[in-house]
């Protein structure tokens, strides 16, 4: 049964990757008043479908200056991470939950790190070395400060399970009274999974791609599963942490907000993303803690 459970999770998350791909694609065409992809089939629904095979059956080559284990290895790394964070989904028949939940799903994303930093360090280019530096820079700055924003939430449920969370998630009426505490987790979120504006990760325009201008074919596709698995299940522990009524239509919204930012704002410079972590984002979560953690002893 816990095999099985898995294989359906499995399946639900690669078929929401895949349609979440069309859906910030047709969302960006509508912001942009153009029509989006519409040409695989009615609408352009078997667009993703379209987009994986043009990609697994693209010509393999070898690069000169690379690392082979390292440089095959980090994209795995990477979808694996990427599945394996969703073993803490909090629904009535999870494959994998336990009290250490949270714990767990931080120690996962920390690890996410490796491969920013290996993939691009190990492809033999230059521009790749440099986007992954700064993409792991990135990644480690708004990692402190996500851990500090939801511990505060933690303190507040008293839990560290992502299933106490969805169980009991009427205590959150405090979430409300900290807004600047959400839209810091918001923003950490942002920055953590490489989206706009905070979009270093992969820049265009000084980093011809950032860490991942090497790699091509199966191996992308690794890279873009685990990027949107990643959005995916932020997107959820957002709404988890607002509440768990409506838990699916507020999923749905907060992975809207990642494509609705990405149409609205242009990038940041590094130099500002670096200095609003530290200067503004890390003293608001370390305040957060101790103000939530007051209202889990009021609660008592």
């Amino acid at each position: 049964m816990m095999v099985l459970n898995f294989l359906v999770l499995l399946i639900f998350i690669l078929l929401s990757v895949a349609f979440f791909t069309l859906f910030e694609v047709k969302t960006l065409g509508s912001f942009h008043l153009r029509p989006g992809p519409d040409k695989a089939s009615f609408i352009g629904l078997f667009q993703p479908i379209a987009d994986f095979l043009k990609l697994f059956f693209k010509m393999d080559f070898f690069l000169l200056f690379y690392f082979s284990i390292f440089y095959i290895f980090s994209p795995i790394l990477s979808v694996i991470l990427g599945l394996f964070i969703w073993l803490n989904y909090a629904s009535p028949f999870p494959f994998f939950s336990f009290f250490w939940g949270i714990l767990f799903f931080f120690l996962v994303s920390s690890f996410s790190v490796y491969p920013l930093l290996w993939g691009g360090f190990f492809s033999g280019s230059f521009y790749s070395k440099i986007g992954s530096f700064r993409s792991s820079i990135q990644a480690v700055s708004y990692e402190v400060s996500m851990v500090f924003l939801f511990f505060g939430f933690v303190f507040l449920m008293l839990t560290f399970s992502f299933f106490d969370f969805s169980s009991e998630g009427t205590k959150m009426y405090a979430l409300y009274m900290s807004l600047p505490l959400f839209f810091s987790w918001v923003f950490s979120c942002l920055a953590e999974t490489g989206r706009s504006p905070f979009d270093f990760i992969e820049g265009e325009s000084e980093l011809v791609s950032g860490f991942n201008t090497e790699y091509f074919s199966e191996m992308f596709i690794f890279i873009f599963l685990s990027e949107y698995s990643f959005i995916l299940f932020l997107s959820m522990v957002t709404a988890l942490i607002t509440g768990c009524y409506l838990l699916i239509l507020k999923t749905f919204f907060f992975s809207f907000c990642f494509i609705w930012v990405r149409a609205s704002f242009p990038r940041f410079r590094f130099d500002m993303l670096m200095m609003f972590c530290w200067k503004s984002i890390l003293p608001l979560s370390l305040g957060g803690v101790y103000y939530l953690a007051s209202f889990s002893f009021l609660m008592k």
